[in-house]
């Protein structure tokens, strides 16, 4: 059996995710989908199977629990719910989508954490997927109130607005810094 360092580790999930990014670029365009949408399905399938067979079963029965739970939710609320308002449905558990990407980085680095296992590689990913997730979150809670009529469809502009875009920016790439160096959970 190969031992792989935590580094090694970290480095080869992330690239094990590359099938499905690289599906997802090239299935844009019409001419490429046929070969791409394999690619896709490949990556797509080996990470599920990793996912929902890892070597201790106890794991497996609460990923089964969710899935099940989240279907009986979902399958309840889609059978309520008029095709004439199933973008703002979309855009509501969207965000629930970029939420779950910030509480599961925060759990991957409390329980990586406990054992010791942090590493440069992994707290990179953590800080990254927080951020984008908690983008989503934003993102889709401002399309739902726009789908919904809570929010004006006009664009959301104010004086500053780029400095401010500009500034968050900064401050994100500098609490990441910080998150990355010290391993400070205040910066998360």
């Amino acid at each position: 059996m190969i031992e792989l360092s935590s580094d090694a580790f970290a480095a080869l999930y992330l690239v094990a995710n590359d099938p499905v990014h690289f599906w997802a670029q090239g299935a844009r365009f019409s001419q490429d989908r046929d070969f791409w949408q394999p690619v896709g399905d490949d990556g797509h399938g080996v990470g599920s199977w990793r996912d929902l067979a890892p070597p201790r079963g106890e794991i497996v029965t609460w990923i089964w629990a969710g899935l099940a739970a989240g279907a009986v939710v979902g399958t309840l609320i889609a059978l309520r719910i008029s095709m004439t308002a199933m973008p703002q449905l979309v855009a509501a558990l969207h965000s629930f989508v970029g939420l779950a990407a910030v509480l599961v980085a925060f759990g991957t680095f409390l329980i990586h954490q406990q054992k010791g296992e942090l590493n440069s590689v992994l707290l990179i990913e953590l800080a990254a997927g927080s951020f984008i997730g908690a983008i989503t979150f934003t993102g889709s809670l401002i399309a739902f109130g726009k789908l919904q009529a809570i929010l004006g469809s006009n664009p959301l502009v104010f004086k500053g607005q780029h400095f401010l875009n500009l500034a968050l920016g900064v401050a994100m790439f500098g609490f990441a810094a910080n998150f990355v160096i010290h391993q400070d959970v205040l910066s998360f």
